[in-house]
């Protein structure tokens, strides 16, 4: 991987999150995140081009809630022909503490994520991504029935369950 990995702190109102079981049909885990304006201008900057090499990709959508990015972890990642399973992102209280329960839509998070640069296939140069590493809930607002579910599907996650650092 070329380039320097670098860390990145978002905030906003999490929706729909699926931190603690995975969204099994995209075999990721991930959470849509209304930006603060702030955590908006930093990502929209890297969109933008750096020299030769590209920027990040993600869509950000306009809602009548403001502007949405939907952060990413992938279950397994492909590097040098072998697939790695990745562990589940870091989820924590606003104290630090790990956190295993749903997150209520409109609770305030802040998402670590990581922006590393990556050659793109057939040596047509470089680009640069991004990938959710953590989640510290900043003020929790409970989850309710009706919300989206959560379901726990107890075969993806074997073997996923590993220690995964505190990152906050």
């Amino acid at each position: 991987m070329p380039g320097k990995t670098t860390y990145e702190y978002y905030q906003g109102n999490a929706h729909w999150e699926k931190l603690n079981a995975p969204d099994v049909e995209f075999q990721i885990w991930n959470v849509k995140v209304y930006l603060t304006p702030e955590s908006y201008n930093k990502f929209m900057a890297l969109k933008e081009p750096k020299g030769d090499v590209e920027g990040i990709m993600n869509e950000v959508k306009k809602e009548e809630d403001g502007y949405s990015v939907v952060f990413r972890r992938p279950m397994a990642k492909m590097w040098s022909g072998v697939s790695t399973r990745l562990a589940p992102p870091t989820v924590v209280d606003k104290d630090g503490i790990p956190y295993a329960g749903n997150i209520g839509n409109g609770s305030d998070v802040t998402v670590k994520c990581e922006v590393y640069q990556y050659n793109k296939p057939f040596k047509k140069g470089k680009g640069t991504a991004i990938r959710m590493l953590a989640v510290k809930v900043d003020h929790l607002i409970p989850f309710e029935r009706g919300e989206e579910p959560v379901s726990e599907d107890k075969k993806v996650m074997k073997g996923l369950e590993q220690d995964a650092p505190v990152l906050f």
